[in-house]
C-alpha cells in the first residue's frame, strides 16, 4: 500500500500475489489465512461508500464493523464546522468499529467519508462471534489497533509541529497511499479540513507546491507530480506510520499464504 518504503517493489509484487489468491483488497482481510477468510466471507456484505456519508456520529451505538476496500474515510475530532478536523485516516488498510474488539460499543468521534469507494460490512455480533472464534483474526485487529494509535499520534504531532505546506504534503502522501493513480480527488476547502488551516492559506500554499512543480491543481483534484519532492518537503511528519504498518502487522507476504 505504501509508496515510500525501500522496498516498495517488492512489497507491491507480494500485494498483488497476495490480491490474487484473495477476493479483498482491504489487506486486513486479505492477509488472513485461507481458512479464516473462507469462513469469514458468508458473514460479509459489501457496502457502497458515498463521499461525504457520515457513517457514524459522537455517541452513536456501532452496529458493524466495516473493512475498507477502497475509498478514504477520515475520523474527526467532532463533526462541527472549525472542529470537523481529521485525527486518523483509513483506505484499504484498515477498518471502523475495530473497538467492539475490546466491549466498546460507543464512538466518541464521528467518521465521515472522504473519498469514496466501498468496503465489506459485517455485523456487531458476527464480528465478535468470530474474533472470539480465530485468535489470528483477534491478534490482527489488535495490532491494526495499535498501529492506528502510532498514525494518530503523527497526525496530531504535525498538526502542531509542522507548518501548512508540510502539513499539505503529507496529507497529500497519504491519500496517494490510499488511491490508484496520482490523481486526488479533494477540494482546497476539504484540504484546509484535513489540515486544520484556513482556507485562503492552504489555497496560498498549493500555489507554492505547484510553482516547485511538486503538483498540479485543478477544480475538485490535484495531481502529484513529484512525490519524492513531497516527501522531502514533509519530512519526519511523513513515513514513520507507514512503515510501523508492515512492522506491526506483518505485510504483505506470499509464504503464508501460498501455503494455505
Amino acid at each position: 500500500m505504501y509508496k515510500n518504503v525501500q522496498w516498495v517493489a517488492a512489497t507491491q509484487t507480494q500485494f498483488h500475489i497476495l490480491s490474487m489468491l484473495s477476493i479483498f483488497q482491504n489487506m486486513l482481510l486479505a492477509l488472513l489465512p485461507a481458512e479464516d477468510r473462507l469462513a469469514l466471507a458468508p458473514l460479509l456484505k459489501r457496502r457502497k461508500l458515498a463521499r461525504h456519508d457520515l457513517l457514524l456520529r459522537a455517541q452513536d451505538h456501532v452496529d458493524n464493523v466495516i473493512f475498507i476496500e477502497d475509498g478514504v474515510v477520515s475520523i474527526l475530532a467532532q463533526d462541527r464546522p472549525g472542529l470537523d478536523v481529521e485525527v486518523a485516516m483509513i483506505g484499504r488498510e484498515g477498518m471502523i468499529g475495530a473497538q467492539l474488539l475490546h466491549g466498546v460499543f460507543t464512538t466518541y468521534m464521528p467518521v465521515k467519508v472522504r473519498i469514496e469507494g466501498s468496503g465489506y460490512e459485517i455485523a456487531a455480533p458476527d464480528f465478535i462471534a468470530f474474533s472470539r472464534k480465530s485468535a489470528r483474526f483477534r491478534d490482527r485487529i489488535c495490532r491494526y489497533l495499535e498501529w492506528r494509535h502510532v498514525q494518530m499520534g503523527m497526525i496530531a504531532m504535525s498538526g502542531r509541529q509542522g507548518d501548512i505546506p508540510q502539513n499539505i504534503a503529507r496529507v497529500l502522501l497519504m491519500l496517494h497511499d490510499r488511491l490508484d493513480g496520482d490523481s486526488i480527488p479533494i477540494t482546497h476547502e476539504e484540504l484546509a479540513r484535513q489540515v486544520a488551516a484556513h482556507r485562503p492559506g492552504v489555497t496560498i500554499a498549493l500555489h507554492l507546491l505547484e510553482g516547485e512543480r511538486l503538483v498540479r491543481a485543478n477544480r475538485g483534484n490535484i495531481f502529484i507530480n513529484d512525490r519524492p519532492g513531497l516527501e522531502t518537503l514533509a519530512g519526519d511528519f511523513y513515513g514513520m506510520p507507514e512503515n510501523a504498518w508492515f512492522e506491526i502487522l506483518g505485510g504483505p507476504s506470499p509464504g503464508p499464504v501460498l501455503a494455505d
